[in-house]
């Protein structure tokens, strides 16, 4: 996806690097588009870059991983409310369902402020499921 390359990685790789092209969007000329999205992104691969592994190939495998792992979570804190609410047999379900989403496989690992967005959804329903309103709230 042009958008993930160009508008993600690119202003991700000039935060922890120093280097690469600024797109438009990020430039202080126009300034239509925020910073504080890319760091949470930016932030453990910064870490990851400065601390263990200088390779640029596997500070970006780093960040999908992270981001893999974190959806990993989300997913099975939905799941856990399912399971929760309506019991085993539907949650059962739900999880085959997700094993065979090749949607959610691929956009699992996606920079995408969409991605982020389906993290949060998960979250919020499942904490929506086990009656936690102060997730709900916070993942909102």
């Amino acid at each position: 996806d042009c958008d993930e390359t160009f508008n993600y990685w690119e202003p991700t790789h000039y935060l922890i690097h120093g280097t690469g092209f600024q797109t438009w969007e990020y430039s202080p000329l126009y300034a239509i588009r925020s910073y504080a999205f890319l760091w949470i992104y930016a932030l453990p691969a910064f870490l990851y870059s400065s601390l263990i592994q200088t390779n640029q190939l596997l500070v970006f495998y780093y960040t999908r991983c992270i981001a893999a792992f974190c959806c990993a979570l989300a997913e099975t804190y939905l799941y856990r409310g399912i399971s929760h609410q309506f019991g085993p047999s539907i949650a059962r379900l739900f999880l085959f369902f997700m094993v065979l989403s090749n949607g959610m496989f691929i956009s699992s690992t996606a920079f995408l402020p969409s991605s982020f967005s389906m993290y949060m959804t998960a979250l919020t329903f499942g904490a929506w499921l086990r009656q936690n309103h102060k997730i709900v709230i916070l993942t909102q």
